[in-house]
């Protein structure tokens, strides 16, 4: 199934969180995530910033 397929559920919730796998979470967890675990989850998610080395 595309994510064009889900409909408005799905759009909304990748437009509303920054988590990369909301996909994932959605289709892949086992055992399978309820709607509001989904939306846990994805919640969670915090990105992490690489700093390099001062010049």
């Amino acid at each position: 199934m595309l994510p064009n397929a889900l409909g408005p559920r799905y759009e909304e919730l990748r437009r509303l969180v920054i988590s990369p796998r909301v996909w994932d979470l959605m289709f892949w967890t086992v055992p399978e995530l309820t709607d509001e675990e989904v939306v846990e989850e994805a919640l969670k998610y915090e990105p992490y910033v690489i700093l390099g080395h001062p010049a």
